[in-house]
């Protein structure tokens, strides 16, 4: 008989790298496995993650109720469960309910798509701090996504643990279209929109870029963060006169999305948020055939090799992102070398393929 699995996760919306490839895993058939499915629907869209209300009390005691309905009627070996960041709200949602539920299963499986549950430990009183350890510490599996993310996995003593990069769908849609006519460099922004993100240090260096009459075009896809970082970047965009440059189309989705990187020449994604571990729009971006230019921040550089499949900048570093859009922008050779090392990069390691294969190892070791 298969072994069965119980997948407590997010799944769009909000449309974020976590819930995408929640979904992306149930998408998928397993040898010897049989997936079963309680949907988290704390948040409806990326305002709402991270952020108290009431009515996710409620969800949070519907959510304790279909895991233990389950359990009972369909008896699944294994609770398969995405601990969250690092975010104090997200992290009691997982207290609550993984000293409630986790108990009933034999074994447990942490997938840490959101990194640093462990950076929170030490701020916390005592009372919370056991609570913390009965309910993240010593699962039977973890699943990193990269080596060079915070030791989540060490830090709760997990019994075994897994490097399992994320893999995507191929969706290349408009292969009969060329990109639209132009002189200059069409730049993309995909993601939530904040300060960590580094949608503002993007903007710093768009506004040097536009003194130097550097000729391009940017595109931000994404909801804003709240709407007091909303006026901070508009507010930039007019005082440096880039309204006709810069462009927010708030979040996108299907075909809308895919267009946007069909249409891009470079992919910005100077990330420092707190909670990155691996960066999903990054794939998307190198199966379009993008040059990249991305932070040097946790699982990032196991995507991008520098100068190979993308150029790497320091955090936070506008001075470093304005110099390489502006190699970029001055050697179109180059960057039409990195877009191409990116897709052959993407098509060896990163396709959903190669993700359900490392996906089996995991599931193979469960007892």
């Amino acid at each position: 008989m298969p072994k069965k699995v119980l997948v407590v996760a997010q799944t769009p919306p909000p449309h974020n790298g976590q819930s995408i490839m929640n979904e992306n895993l149930l998408s998928l058939e397993f040898r010897d496995v049989e997936l079963l499915h309680v949907r988290m629907a704390f948040s409806t869209t990326s305002r709402d993650i991270g952020r108290f209300q009431v009515l996710k009390l409620w969800h949070l005691v519907a959510t304790i109720a279909k895991i233990v309905c389950i359990r009972i009627k369909y008896k699944p070996d294994a609770l398969y469960y995405p601990p969250a960041g690092r975010n104090l709200v997200p992290m009691y949602r997982d207290i609550i309910i993984l000293c409630t539920t986790r108990w009933l299963f034999k074994q447990t499986i942490f997938h840490f798509h959101a990194g640093g549950i462990s950076e929170l430990y030490d701020t916390l009183p005592r009372l919370i701090k056991c609570l913390y350890r009965r309910a993240y510490f010593s699962p039977n599996t973890s699943i990193i996504l990269s080596r060079l993310n915070p030791p989540d996995d060490q830090f709760i003593e997990s019994k075994a643990s897994f490097v399992v990069p994320n893999g995507i769908h191929c969706v290349r849609d408009f292969k009969s279209e060329d990109k639209p006519d132009h002189h200059g460099i069409n730049i993309l922004h995909v993601g939530l929109l904040c300060e960590s993100k580094g949608v503002l240090v993007l903007l710093r260096s768009l506004a040097t870029l536009a003194s130097e009459n550097v000729r391009f075009q940017a595109c931000f896809v994404g909801n804003f963060q709240s709407r007091q970082f909303q006026d901070t970047c508009e507010a930039f965009v007019e005082s440096n006169n880039l309204q006709e440059r810069v462009e927010f189309k708030g979040a996108l989705t299907g075909r809308d999305k895919w267009r946007e990187f069909h249409r891009a020449d470079i992919f910005c994604f100077p990330t420092f948020y707190e909670a990155e571990t691996f960066g999903l729009v990054v794939l998307e971006a190198m199966q379009y055939n993008l040059a990249i230019i991305a932070s040097s921040w946790r699982g990032v550089p196991d995507l991008i090799e520098h100068e190979e499949t993308g150029l790497l900048v320091e955090p936070r570093s506008s001075d470093e992102l304005t110099h390489a859009l502006r190699k970029l922008s001055q050697d179109r050779a180059l960057m039409s070398k990195l877009g191409q090392n990116a897709h052959s990069r993407f098509t060896e390691k990163f396709t959903i393929d190669k993700f359900r294969e490392n996906m089996q190892d995991v599931f193979d070791q469960l007892s």
